[in-house]
């Protein structure tokens, strides 16, 4: 989470967006980046999550950094029906099958299957296009799971690449921020 945080190069001002922020630590990385004047919003749909996301933003964040970070419960792969064109950065480090926890713990692998695997893929790809249709031209968006599936990963940026042809491409990790040209992650 860490990585995904510094990979998405926030600067001083920008307007951020943390679709799937919860449990916390990846928006603190942001609220510290977005520095005096930018903005945070720290989006996760879980209740429960969000909760804890809220005790974290309170228990670690100055009061003058929290007034400008605002928590909110919007479902990600819907977010473009109310903003276009909003952000500068996006991080959507998303829900996904975790399979690296099977190798750990037992009751995870009752858990998983094929059709898990599937139906996450499919709500991946709608989160993702949805934050592309959020994010300002020259923004950009990184996309991350922590699972080992690649319809999970590798699958889901190849889709999106492929439908939305001319509007994203892929930058290479090292990348300066001034690179990108269209919107890019």
């Amino acid at each position: 989470s860490v990585l995904a945080a510094e990979a998405l190069g926030v600067e001083n001002g920008q307007d951020v967006l943390d679709l799937c922020a919860a449990p916390g630590g990846k928006s603190l990385i942001l609220a510290e980046k977005i520095a005096e004047t930018g903005t945070l919003v720290a989006n996760d749909r879980s209740a429960s999550r969000r909760g804890r996301l809220k005790r974290v933003i309170e228990s670690y964040l100055p009061p003058h950094v929290q007034e400008r970070v605002r928590v909110t419960a919007h479902d990600a792969t819907k977010w473009c029906l109310f903003e276009t064109e909003a952000y500068d950065r996006i991080l959507l480090d998303a829900p996904c099958s975790s399979e690296r926890h099977v190798l750990h713990d037992a009751s995870a692998l009752d858990a998983w299957s094929l059709a898990r695997i599937k139906q996450l893929a499919a709500r991946q790809y709608a989160m993702l296009a949805s934050a592309l249709l959020t994010l300002r031209p020259g923004g950009r968006l990184v996309y991350s799971t922590c699972a080992l599936a690649p319809q999970e990963n590798d699958g889901i940026i190849e889709k999106l690449l492929k439908k939305k042809r001319g509007k994203a491409r892929v930058l290479p990790a090292h990348a300066p921020i001034g690179e990108q040209s269209t919107h890019g992650w």
